[in-house]
């Protein structure tokens, strides 16, 4: 063989090579634009014996073996508003956590010296809204007292709360006792 025509064989392998690879590329990129498993945002509020629930969690729970989200969460805000932006999507069990069942007692501010570092120290960052076990109890703002809620609410085996979440917006309200 000449060399032209082995720098021609050559150069068709690589051309080749190179189109295979744009097309695995062109492939894989094609399932690029498909952003994960499918859920739902969803919207609300909770409310006890019809009045805003000022601060706590709501948590939705996949109840399908084939789910791909299994459980996604928001904050319940001083108006009783929440957010979950990447709740699953199906029938879903919803618990609600406020850091108090009823017959618990809401635990007294710090008190004495000290007290006012202390408050600080268990507030969240400015800007930041409250979460976890900080000032008040979980997402609750400073300032904002825990509301003891049935016990049967906060657990996923007891609630009587459900939801069937679709894709896209979704919006569900809750009353709790």
């Amino acid at each position: 063989m000449s060399p032209a025509a082995c720098i021609n064989v050559q150069m068709g392998r690589r051309l080749a090579l190179v189109g295979g690879a744009t097309m695995i590329l062109v492939a894989i990129s094609g399932c690029a634009g498909q952003s994960g498993p499918p859920s739902g945002t969803v919207t609300g509020s909770v409310k006890v014996d019809g009045q805003p629930l000022t601060g706590g969690s709501i948590t939705f729970h996949a109840t399908a073996a084939d789910a791909k989200i299994k459980v996604s969460g928001g904050v319940i805000a001083a108006d009783g508003k929440y957010s979950v932006p990447d709740a699953p999507v199906g029938v879903c069990k919803v618990t609600v956590t406020t850091g108090l069942i009823t017959g618990d007692k809401v635990a007294a501010a710090p008190m004495g010296p000290g007290a006012d570092v202390m408050k600080k120290m268990l507030a969240p960052p400015a800007g930041m809204p409250a979460m976890g076990s900080g000032a008040g109890g979980p997402g609750f703002i400073g300032g904002t007292k825990p509301v003891p809620i049935d016990a049967s609410f906060t657990s996923q085996g007891t609630t009587p709360l459900s939801a069937t979440v679709k894709r896209g917006a979704n919006t569900f309200d809750f009353d709790v006792k």
